[in-house]
């Protein structure tokens, strides 16, 4: 996919999402929050497809689904708000106390730009291997 595609795609998600996100109600919030990780999921699985080689290597779609998961980064301190944690959500409460999730944040914000910036198959490998395991340590500890 092109970059240009993915930056259209980013754009008529991302903008209603994250409005979402600021929404009155809790589960609002909650979905916008669900939706844009399924985004971001989707956007994973294709990256993983490269690495494991079910798919071929082209800078382009794997910088554009990095920029698009950088953008998507960019709305997370919008998306845990108090309020957000009970019903339907695997996120817990705890996001809210102390630095874990700022730390956790920072970690994927700086391993997403570098996916985004991979001009070759082995900057690509190792930025996407590090963006996941961003991923799988902050679900560890704030997911239920």
């Amino acid at each position: 996919m092109k970059l240009s595609t993915h930056i259209l795609i980013l754009s008529l998600v991302m903008v209603p999402l994250v409005a979402m996100s600021r929404s009155n109600t809790p589960d609002e919030a909650i979905q916008a929050r669900q939706e844009i990780m399924k985004y971001i999921g989707s956007q994973m699985r294709t990256l993983g497809a490269i690495q494991r080689g079910s798919a071929e290597f082209d800078p382009s779609v794997t910088r554009g689904a990095g920029q698009a998961i950088h953008a998507m980064s960019l709305s997370f301190a919008f998306l845990f708000e108090e309020g957000t944690f009970q019903g339907d959500t695997d996120a817990k409460p705890e996001i809210l106390a102390g630095d874990g999730f700022d730390t956790h944040l920072d970690n994927f914000q700086k391993a997403s730009l570098l996916l985004s910036q991979a001009a070759n198959e082995s900057d690509f490998n190792d930025a996407f291997s590090q963006l996941g395991q961003t991923c799988s340590a902050c679900h560890r500890e704030f997911r239920k």
